[in-house]
């Protein structure tokens, strides 16, 4: 069947009711998941992981190298900083956890790294934020104070061939920021989802109702 614009206006004037009571009911549902979902809150900050220098060469920590990779394990957190952030500790909530980090690499030769926390509510997002960066510094920091006793690093002049001769400290560049408002759930999006449920769920029922009043 061709669709031309009469047989639009055609069905539009003939459903004009039952098309406004779809869309009325599907935007009412929206509004009603927006007032009742809770509102999750982005807090992000940079840090960076412990690095050496060896006959002039600068290298990340092997630690350094893999945070990213230990903070996408739902085993990579101690059990306290999952009940900062989440309240409980589960492996549901760990995985909760994982799925609300993400980690960009921003400079790989320094071990720089943006994070962003996305949890429900500002002081929760924040919290967990600042005890994750605690957690990444001093991981980096323990990490970095073994290499330099198993390689007996000295600040002495005497520079041995294959031999830390300096190291950078790991440490937050950026304090946390939060989100000017929250970020979940979506308010244009859910409206313009709703009116085309709404759109669609009335033509449906139209041409369902017209099928079976023929048979």
């Amino acid at each position: 069947m061709r669709i031309s614009y009469q047989i639009i206006c055609d069905f539009w004037s003939q459903n004009k009711k039952l098309l406004i009571i779809w869309q009325l009911v599907f935007l009412l549902a929206a509004a009603v998941y927006l007032a009742v979902t809770p509102k999750t809150y982005e807090a992000y900050f940079q840090v960076k992981t412990a690095k050496i220098s060896i006959d002039g060469n600068w290298t990340v920590l092997k630690l350094g190298r893999n945070t990213r990779r230990d903070l996408m394990s739902p085993q990579g957190f101690p059990g306290e900083l999952v009940k900062v952030c989440m309240g409980e500790d589960s492996h549901a909530l760990r995985r909760s956890l994982v799925n609300s980090i993400q980690v960009d690499v921003i400079d790989d030769f320094g071990g720089v790294m943006g994070i962003s926390v996305r949890l429900v509510g500002v002081e929760q997002s924040k919290k967990c934020a600042s005890s994750l960066a605690q957690f990444i510094v001093e991981n980096s920091d323990a990490s970095l104070s073994r290499r330099l006793g198993e390689d007996g690093f000295s600040k002495s002049s005497t520079i041995q061939k294959g031999k830390i001769q300096a190291y950078e400290g790991p440490g937050l560049i950026s304090q946390i920021q939060m989100s000017d408002s929250y970020i979940k759930p979506r308010i244009t999006n859910t409206i313009l989802l709703a009116s085309l449920l709404g759109f669609v769920g009335a033509v449906a029922y139209v041409i369902l109702r017209r099928r079976y009043r023929a048979a």
